[in-house]
């Protein structure tokens, strides 16, 4: 702290003692960060702070509502598949293959449904009650060990409090949120980038000394541990679907990644087990959605060895030996499956599906979502980050603007998360296909350098939070709050498909952020006009926190029961007699496959009325499921006689009904 901040605390001290108790009380307050640096003395003290954090944003009631539509249930049921048919190496969906995604989501889901037993009741009958915790417990735990990361990365940038801020910015994050609670493959990206980063940051800017030490025996098992489950695992897996050289080729997999474990262990020094975790990550990434992670973090790499003038990176970073660990643990499912000849429900092998026009075409020719123009992703990013995003302007002039009181090593790291979070941008706004998350992997960069920032300013607020600071930051909150309350379907469209679906009447999201924009703006002028500074900075951080907190426990679970058909299929279950089976009309929304265990009719394309009115002639009751939008098209395909005898059994999910049709 510096001599000015004292000086500043003790007048503000001085000032309310003589003016009475209760100005006592908004002094003690408005040198809230002091106190948070005490709590924070150790770390120890930040790690369980952090963990803390996590465990509050992202476990309570993770399970209790539904998988959403289209990806959760659609990557849930190849996880499922891969139980079924014991293949875990070959994805596979319906009645096809699917080589849309990596396997680690769908090994993450797998496991989880494995360990709560969610396939284990009879087919024809619902999956288990954990099935929802079994998907998506793996995703959360990655995204608390993002937590984790943006902490490590945070404290090199600004000290340990500085790491807290950190994580509590990105947990706060509506859009960090949001993926963190759902089974779909970018938080396993995300998260083990920033942990991998973590490990890479400690090793290329921290401590020159500690880095040349030798490795505590808990830093060599965490190496241990997570190098051979990534490759030792990988090897077991893939040796149960591959024959003839196959098996000795992933068996050599398997003993390479041992002899790594045994070399860093030996022989390794702490900048070594870093690097090695770093590269296990990236592995890890890589095998969650493909090429991605390479695109983010090389160019970030080479052109902060450009930007900074340190060539020296690429013999700290440890490449030569780090390379082939990272192609060791992340390549054997793909060269398996590049070698599969099996064909996905568009007749697409492996390489032309996943390579050319899941990677490739993507970006280069666009295939599907989006498209638009340099500002597409600054919206999203006003959304998934409000109301940080107001502090952006702030946050990056002080990234990018030179300090006395900084040595080098910190200088260098804040350049490079300020260099991941502008390549991000860049990269992800010259792809054709766009959808809104594509700019979820800068959010842990900006939500670290606004941290940096808001540490920096918490320090001596009355000299650093200056006039035209307000301004700046007033507008943005307002109208980026402005566009929320307009549209509030902003929030749920960060994660999610289709975004013209429409709103639930029932669900009301715009007096809450009016309410708390309005309460934190009052907090924030009379703060203000009181010379509060630090206690502006306490309400805004409070604002941040309890949009976040309201973002993860009630909105989350009040759009669930809107974009998932586990509420609809509950209601089939219950209400149907043996050998009654549940038809799905013109649906391709995925939940009807996942949540029907495979066993779901579909009755779509040109034949699908002619099939529909053919399966309602038969004797006993039928179930539909179907769009609302569709319900009028239904009643006049069905035959005359059997239109008084449709009924709408469960209209409670805004875009589907569960139609009975009687005997």
């Amino acid at each position: 702290m510096t001599r000015h901040t004292e000086s500043s605390r003790a007048h503000s001290g001085s000032e309310s003692s003589s003016e009475g108790p209760s100005e006592s009380l908004w002094a003690r307050l408005d040198g809230w960060w002091t106190a948070f640096e005490e709590v924070l003395a150790d770390d120890r003290r930040a790690f369980w702070t952090v963990l803390a954090f996590g465990a509050l944003v992202f476990l309570p009631r993770l399970g209790s509502v539904g998988l959403w539509d289209p990806w959760e249930v659609h990557y849930g049921e190849v996880a499922r598949e891969m139980l079924a048919r014991k293949d875990l190496v070959h994805p596979h969906w319906e009645s096809a293959y699917f080589f849309s995604k990596p396997a680690l989501p769908l090994w993450m889901m797998a496991f989880g449904f494995f360990v709560v037993g969610a396939d284990a009741t009879p087919i024809g009958e619902p999956l288990g009650a954990w099935t929802e915790w079994g998907a998506r417990l793996p995703f959360a735990l990655v995204a608390m060990g993002a937590l984790w990361g943006a902490y490590r990365i945070g404290r090199l940038l600004g000290g340990r409090s500085t790491g807290v801020l950190a994580a509590l910015i990105l947990g706060a994050c509506p859009q960090f949120i949001f993926i963190g609670k759902q089974a779909m493959a970018d938080m396993p990206l995300v998260g083990f980038m920033v942990i991998g980063l973590a490990f890479f940051m400690d090793a290329v800017f921290g401590d020159e000394d500690g880095n040349r030490a030798l490795p505590p025996l808990r830093d060599k098992l965490a190496m241990a541990l997570v190098l051979s489950a990534t490759g030792v695992g990988q090897a077991v897996l893939l040796a149960s679907q591959v024959q003839g050289l196959g098996v000795l080729g992933v068996g050599a997999v398997g003993l390479a990644s041992l002899g790594a474990v045994a070399v860093l262990w030996t022989v390794g020094r702490r900048r070594h087990q870093r690097l090695a975790l770093f590269y296990a990550f990236m592995a890890l990434a890589a095998l969650s959605k493909g090429l991605a992670v390479l695109a983010i973090v090389g160019p970030t790499v080479l052109l902060y060895m450009v930007l900074a003038k340190d060539p020296g990176l690429l013999l700290r970073c440890g490449l030569l030996w780090g390379g082939p660990l990272f192609l060791l643990l992340g390549s054997p499912w793909y060269v398996v499956m590049s070698l599969f000849d099996g064909r996905d429900d568009e007749g697409m092998t492996f390489v032309r599906r996943f390579w050319f026009h899941d990677n490739f075409n993507r970006v280069g020719s666009g295939v599907h979502g989006d498209r638009g123009g340099l500002g597409y992703h600054l919206e999203q990013l006003a959304y998934g980050m409000f109301p940080w995003f107001a502090l952006f302007p702030s946050a990056v002039l002080f990234a990018v603007r030179p300090r006395e009181d900084e040595g080098l090593g910190r200088r260098r790291a804040t350049l490079f998360v300020l260099i991941w979070a502008a390549w991000t941008w860049v990269f992800f706004s010259a792809s054709l296909t766009k959808f809104h998350h594509y700019i979820f992997p800068a959010v842990p960069a900006l939500a670290i350098l606004v941290a940096a920032w808001f540490a920096w300013v918490a320090q001596d607020p009355r000299e650093r939070l200056r006039g035209g600071m307000h301004i700046v930051i007033a507008t943005l909150l307002a109208a980026s709050a402005v566009d929320l309350v307009n549209t509030p379907s902003h929030l749920v469209n960060l994660f999610t498909y289709k975004y013209d679906r429409g709103w639930p009447s029932g669900v009301d999201a715009q007096s809450f952020i009016i309410a708390l924009v309005a309460v934190g703006g009052v907090g924030l002028v009379a703060a203000h006009v009181f010379r509060q500074r630090g206690l502006q900075m306490l309400c805004y951080l409070a604002m941040g926190l309890v949009f976040g907190l309201w973002c993860s426990h009630w909105h989350f679970n009040m759009m669930s029961q809107h974009w998932s058909q586990y509420a609809v299929q509950e209601t089939y279950y219950e209400e149907r007699q043996p050998g009654e089976r549940l038809y799905a009309y013109q649906l391709n929304w995925r939940g009807e496959t996942f949540y029907s265990r495979n066993q779901v009719i579909q009755l779509m394309g040109k034949d699908a009325n002619r099939r529909l009115r053919d399966l309602v002639d038969e004797p006993g009751r039928e179930f539909i499921l179907l769009e609302q939008s569709r319900f009028d098209t239904l009643q006049s395909v069905v035959p005359r006689k059997y239109r008084d005898k449709l009924r709408i059994i469960d209209q409670s999910n805004h875009s589907f009904y569960l139609v009975l049709v009687d005997e």
